[in-house]
């Protein structure tokens, strides 16, 4: 598993919503999701303990704290035959704020 995660530029009003970006590349997108499905549904176990995203979780803590007022979370996976691609995204007002890649294989 490879895991990754960057900033993603928010709009600025001349890009394409996030939504567009995906056109080309057919993913399932999943959700929307609030901070507590999020945690719930991405649970890992590390030395015993339970945490959202695992060995990411301080990139969720921090994808967790840009979150605001009407803003969603998203689960896209891109599969093909060269594999599995999961991300997570914060979208707020249709633009990508914060993705969190957790699986590449």
């Amino acid at each position: 598993m490879l895991a990754i995660s960057n900033h993603a530029l928010a709009c600025k009003g001349t890009e394409y919503d996030w939504l567009h970006t995906f056109n080309t590349h057919k993913p399932t997108i999943i959700g929307p999701f609030n901070i507590g499905e999020m945690e719930s549904r991405n649970l890992i176990r590390i030395n015993r303990k339970w945490l959202p995203f695992g060995n990411q979780n301080d990139e969720w803590k921090e994808m967790k704290n840009m979150y605001k007022k009407g803003d969603n979370f998203y689960s896209v996976i891109y599969k093909d035959s060269k594999g599995i691609a999961a991300q997570h995204y914060l979208i707020r007002n249709n633009c990508i704020i914060k993705i969190i890649v957790v699986a590449v294989s």
